[in-house]
C-alpha cells in the first residue's frame, strides 16, 4: 500500500471515530440540556396548577375572614336577626364573592343560615365511602367548638370538585370566644378550570378519581398513593407530557387527579439542534478529509515522489547534479536542501547558510508586525461586530414587545440573553484591544471617590444580598475624596474586582476599604482593597489570573463562569491611571485584591451629599416601623402608577385594593375597611378631589372617625398642595415618589389617625414643597434617565423576586401607546379637555421611567390644552411624539447597553 492510501485511511478512520464522538458527546450535553430544561418546564407547570388551586382556597379564606370576624356576623349568631340574613346572604352576594354557597353554623355545628349549596344539599351531594363510617360536613367544618383557625379543603361531589373554607366568627377585633362558623364553597367549575388556564397559560384538567379518561397505567395505583410521599405520574404520548397528580378530599383521602399537559418542544428543539451540529460536523469531515488528501498530495506525496525520480536518474547517469532549492522551511525543504548540500560545494552551502539567515531574521520582523495587526484587529473587529449586536439586540428587544405565544417568548427571551452575554465579552475584547493598541483615553472630570464606591456597591447590593453576604465600604472620615479622575474607570474595576468577590464567596462578607498612602506634587495615591472570605486562590495561581483569558484553575469556569478578561482589564487600567495591582490570598480563607491609582486635588468644592458620620457604611435594606399588615384603597387609572404603587405597598407590608375612578374608590370605601387611602387628583369621571370630599361627608354622615387620604399628584405646586388640603386630604405626594417617601407618608397617616382634618379645614403637612421647573429640552442630554429608572424598578418589585426590568417596560410602552391613540382621536375631535387629561396621566408615568424631556413636553401640552390654545398644542404634540419614539428606542436598546457596562466580566 502506498504512503498515500495509508494516510488517506487513517484521516478516514481518525474522521469516523471523531464522529462518533462527538455525537455521544454532543448527545450527552447538548440534548440532555434540553431535556432537563424540559423537565423544568414540566414541574414548573405541575407547581404552577398546585399553587393556583391552593391560590383559590387563600382567596377564598381571606373573603371568608372579613366575614367571619365582622361584628355584624357575630351579633347575628348572638341574637338571630333576619335582617342580616336579608341583607347579606343574597344571590347577589354570591355573585360579588364569586362563590356557589355561604352557610353559618353554631357552636354546635347546626346550619343557622344558608345560601346556594347549603351543608345540608352538600352532605346529599358528597361522594366518598359510606356515611356511617366518615364524620358529616358539620363536624368537618366546625371549628368553633374546637378552637380551630380555620379549615380549608376540597370536597368530592357528584357534581364535580368544591373547594370549601371555614372560619370561626370572632369579633372584627378577632376577639372571641367564637359563637361559631362561617363557611363559603366554590365549585371547581369547567370555566373556573379554563379562566386558570388562560390565566397561567398552562393546559390542564381535573378528573375524579374513578374517572375513565385516566390512563389505566396510573387509575390502577391510585389507591397505593395513600402512603406514597410523591403522587406524580408523568405519560408520554405524541408531541406532549401529561403528568398526573392526586388531591385529597377533606377525608384525607385521594378523591381527584389533576392532569397537567406540556409539549415537547424543547427536547424536539433538542433533537433538531444535535441533528444540525452532527450534520454540520460531518459535511466539515468530508471537507477537512478533502482539502487534507490535497494538502498531502502537493506538501508531501508530489515533492517526495520528485525526489525519488530526481534520485533514480542520478543512479542511472552517474551525473551528481543538485535539485531545484525549495523555499519551503517545512520537512521537505529540509530534505532538498540537505540533499543539495552533498552535491554543491562549501561555498554554495555557505551562501545558503547566509540566505537562510536574513530569511530568517524576515521572518522575526513579520511575527512583530503581526503581532501588533493582531490588536488592531482585535479592536477594529470588535467595533464593527459590536454595531450589528446593537440591531440584533434592538430588534429582539422589539419582538418581545410584539404579539408571540408563549413558545415564541421563549425562543426570543434565550436569544436576547446570549446577545446580551456575546456583548459584554465582545465589550470586554474591546476594552483589553484599545488598550494595547494604545487608543484608551481616561475621561477626567471631579467626582467624589466616596459616592463612587458607594454607587458601584448599591449595584451588586442585591446578589449578595441574594447569597446572604454583608457588602459593605469601610473609608475615614478624614480621607481626602474629591479628586480629578476617571470615575467610570474606577467604577468598572471595583465592579469587577467586588463582583468577583461576590461570586466567589459563598458566606461571609465583602469589605471594600480606601486609605490614603502619600501625596506628591499636587497628586494623591490611594490604595484600595477588596477583601472576601471566599474559597481563596492557590499560590501558584495568583501570577497568571491578571493574564487574559486565564482563570484560577479550568473548573473555575466550569462552576462559576466568566471569560477571564475582567482582571486583565483591571490590571491594565490600573496601570492607566499610575498605579499597581496584586492579591494575596489564602485558599479557604479568602482573598484581599488591592489596587493603587493616583488621582490629581481639586481646588473647587464638588457638590457633595453630606458627609458619612462615621467609618463604615453597610448595604442593607432600609427597616420600616409600619404595621405587619394594613389595607389601602389605592385610587389610580394609570396601568403604570397602578403596578409601582401596587408594588411598593406589598414591599412595606401592604395590601393594596385598586380602584380606576373616584367614583369606584367611593363604592369600595363605603363597603370595605381601609387603613389609608391613596387618591390620585385628577382621574375621569369623577376626580380625587370629588372623592375626597364624597368620603369625608360618608364619614360624617355614619359618625366614623377619619380615615387618612393621601393625595397623588403628578403637580408638585404649592397651590396644588393646598387644593388638596381644601378638599379633605391629609398629606400629599409628588409623582414619582420613592418608597422612602411613601414609607414616611404612610408612618405619618397611620401614626397619626385619630389627629385627622376635615374638608376645608385642613392644614398642610410639615413637608415643604418646591415648585419645581422642568429643564429646558437643550439640557437634556439623553431621553430617559436610568438612575431613576432602575430606583422606580427596584422599589416596584418583591423583595426576592426576579428581576422586573422587562415586564415594567412593556406596561409603560402598553400604556403610552394607549394614551398616544386617545390623544391622537381627542385632536381628531377638537376635543382639548380630553388631550389635556391624557397628556397628564402620560405624565405621570413617564416620571417614573426618567423620561423627563416626555415629562416636560407633556406638561406643556397640558397647560395648553387648559388655556385653549389648540393651535400650539398641536405643535407641542408633535414633540410629544417625536421625543416618545426617542424614549421608546432608548427603553429598548440603549437600556441593553446600561445594563452591560456594571456586569461582572
Amino acid at each position: 500500500m502506498t504512503l498515500s492510501r495509508k494516510t488517506i485511511s487513517i484521516l478516514c478512520a481518525a474522521a469516523v471515530v471523531s464522529f462518533l464522538l462527538s455525537y455521544v458527546v454532543l448527545r450527552a450535553t447538548v440534548y440532555s440540556t434540553f431535556v432537563e430544561l424540559e423537565n423544568e418546564q414540566i414541574a414548573s407547570n405541575l407547581a404552577r396548577v398546585d399553587a393556583a388551586i391552593h391560590d383559590q382556597l387563600d382567596g377564598m379564606q381571606r373573603l371568608n375572614r372579613e366575614y367571619s370576624q365582622w361584628n355584624e356576623t357575630y351579633e347575628y349568631l348572638k341574637e338571630r336577626d333576619e335582617s342580616y340574613v336579608e341583607e347579606y346572604l343574597t344571590a347577589a352576594q354570591l355573585a360579588s364573592l364569586d362563590v356557589d354557597g355561604i352557610s353559618i353554623l353554631d357552636k354546635l355545628g347546626n346550619s343557622v343560615a344558608g345560601i346556594g349549596d347549603s351543608l345540608a344539599n352538600l352532605n346529599e351531594l358528597r361522594m366518598n365511602y359510606p356515611v356511617s363510617e366518615i364524620p358529616s360536613l358539620q363536624d368537618k367544618l366546625n371549628v368553633s367548638a374546637n378552637g380551630g383557625s380555620g379549615t380549608a379543603a376540597i370536597i368530592r361531589t357528584n357534581v364535580g370538585a368544591l373547594l370549601v373554607v371555614s372560619a370561626p366568627v370572632l369579633r372584627s377585633d378577632a376577639s372571641g370566644p367564637p359563637v361559631g362558623s362561617f363557611v363559603l364553597s366554590r365549585y371547581l367549575s369547567e370555566s373556573r378550570v379554563q379562566q386558570l388556564q388562560a390565566k397561567l397559560g398552562v393546559v390542564f384538567r381535573l378528573f375524579a378519581k374513578d374517572s375513565e379518561q385516566i390512563p389505566a397505567e396510573f387509575r390502577d395505583t391510585l389507591d397505593s398513593l395513600d402512603s406514597t410521599p410523591v403522587e406524580t405520574r408523568q405519560r408520554q404520548h405524541g408531541r406532549d407530557i401529561a403528568v398526573y397528580r392526586t388531591l385529597r378530599d377533606i377525608d384525607g383521602e385521594v378523591a381527584f387527579v389533576v392532569e397537567v399537559i406540556t409539549p415537547r418542544n424543547i427536547s424536539a428543539a433538542g433533537a433538531q439542534a444535535l441533528t444540525a451540529a452532527l450534520g454540520f460536523l460531518a459535511l466539515t469531515s468530508l471537507f477537512y478529509l478533502a482539502i487534507s488528501a490535497l494538502s498531502l498530495r502537493k506538501l508531501i506525496i508530489l515533492p517526495l515522489s520528485g525526489l525519488t525520480l530526481h534520485i533514480g536518474k542520478m543512479r542511472e547517469t552517474g551525473a551528481m547534479a543538485g535539485v531545484e532549492v525549495s523555499k519551503r522551511r517545512d520537512e521537505i525543504g529540509i530534505l532538498t536542501r540537505q540533499f543539495n548540500a552533498l552535491v554543491k560545494e562549501l561555498e554554495n552551502a555557505r551562501t545558503a547558510m547566509v540566505k537562510a539567515n536574513d530569511e530568517t531574521a524576515g521572518a522575526r520582523d513579520a511575527a512583530i508586525e503581526a503581532s501588533r495587526a493582531k490588536s488592531q484587529f482585535l479592536a477594529n473587529m470588535s467595533h464593527e461586530i459590536r454595531t450589528p449586536m446593537n440591531g440584533v439586540m434592538g430588534m429582539t428587544e422589539l419582538l418581545l414587545s410584539s404579539g408571540l405565544d408563549d413558545l415564541q417568548r421563549e425562543y426570543a427571551e434565550m436569544v436576547s440573553h446570549s446577545t446580551q452575554s456575546l456583548l459584554a465579552i465582545i465589550n470586554d475584547i474591546l476594552d483589553l484591544s484599545k488598550i494595547e493598541v494604545g487608543k484608551f483615553e481616561l475621561d477626567i472630570a471631579r467626582l467624589d471617590l466616596r459616592e463612587t464606591v458607594e454607587e458601584s456597591l448599591k449595584l451588586l447590593a442585591h446578589k449578595a444580598e441574594s447569597k446572604g453576604l454583608v457588602l459593605r465600604s469601610e473609608i475615614p472620615v478624614g480621607l481626602q475624596t474629591e479628586v480629578s479622575g476617571d470615575a467610570n474607570r474606577l467604577r468598572q474595576i471595583l465592579i469587577n474586582l467586588v463582583g468577583n468577590a461576590v461570586k466567589f464567596t459563598e458566606s461571609g462578607e465583602v469589605i471594600v476599604r480606601m486609605t490614603d498612602v502619600s501625596a506628591v506634587d499636587g497628586a494623591i495615591i490611594i490604595r484600595t482593597e477588596v477583601e472576601d472570605t471566599g474559597v481563596g486562590i492557590e499560590a501558584e495561581s495568583q501570577s497568571k489570573i491578571f493574564a487574559s483569558f486565564e482563570q484560577a484553575d479550568g473548573s473555575t469556569t466550569r462552576q462559576y463562569g466568566g471569560t477571564g478578561l475582567g482582571l486583565s482589564i483591571c490590571e491594565q487600567l490600573v496601570a492607566l491611571m499610575g498605579g499597581e495591582i496584586g492579591v494575596n490570598s489564602t485558599p479557604g480563607k479568602g482573598s484581599i485584591f488591592w489596587f493603587t491609582t493616583r488621582w490629581a486635588k481639586c481646588d473647587t468644592a464638588l457638590p457633595l451629599r453630606p458627609s458619612l458620620p462615621d467609618t463604615s457604611v453597610a448595604i442593607v435594606p432600609e427597616e420600616t416601623a409600619l404595621p405587619s399588615e394594613f389595607n389601602a384603597l389605592v385610587a389610580e387609572d394609570n396601568p403604570v402608577n397602578q403596578a409601582v404603587t401596587k408594588g411598593m405597598l406589598a414591599q412595606l407590608g401592604g395590601r393594596a385594593t385598586m380602584a380606576d375612578d373616584g367614583s369606584k374608590a367611593l363604592e369600595l370605601f363605603r363597603n370595605s375597611t381601609f387603613d389609608v387611602v391613596l387618591m390620585d387628583c385628577q382621574m375621569p369621571g369623577m376626580d380625587g378631589y370629588e372623592a375626597s370630599r364624597a368620603i369625608r361627608e360618608w364619614e360624617s354622615e355614619h359618625q366614623l372617625s377619619a380615615t387618612p387620604i393621601i393625595a397623588l399628584t403628578a403637580n408638585a405646586l404649592s397651590t396644588d398642595r393646598q387644593r388638596c388640603m381644601d378638599a379633605g386630604m391629609d398629606d400629599y405626594m409628588s409623582k414619582p415618589f420613592t418608597l422612602r417617601q411613601l414609607n414616611e407618608s404612610l408612618l405619618a397617616s397611620l401614626r397619626e389617625r385619630g389627629q385627622r382634618v376635615t374638608a376645608g379645614q385642613g392644614q398642610a403637612p410639615a413637608m415643604d414643597l418646591i415648585d419645581t421647573q422642568l429643564e429646558e429640552p437643550e439640557a437634556i442630554q439623553t431621553p430617559v434617565d436610568w438612575r431613576m429608572f432602575e430606583d422606580t424598578v427596584q422599589e416596584w418589585q418583591e423583595p426576592g423576586g426576579p428581576d422586573q426590568r422587562d415586564e415594567f417596560i412593556t406596561l409603560f410602552l402598553e400604556t403610552s401607546n394607549k394614551l398616544e391613540r386617545q390623544m391622537d382621536d381627542a385632536f381628531e375631535l377638537a376635543d382639548l379637555k380630553s388631550v389635556g387629561m391624557a397628556a397628564h396621566s402620560w405624565k405621570s408615568s413617564c416620571t417614573y421611567v426618567g423620561a423627563t424631556q416626555l415629562v416636560e413636553f407633556c406638561a406643556r401640552l397640558e397647560q395648553l390644552c387648559y388655556a385653549g390654545d389648540l393651535e400650539t398644542a398641536c405643535l407641542v404634540a408633535n414633540d410629544v411624539r417625536h421625543e416618545y419614539k426617542r424614549v421608546t428606542r432608548a427603553l429598548q436598546i440603549d437600556q441593553q447597553d446600561a445594563v452591560r457596562k456594571v456586569q461582572i466580566s
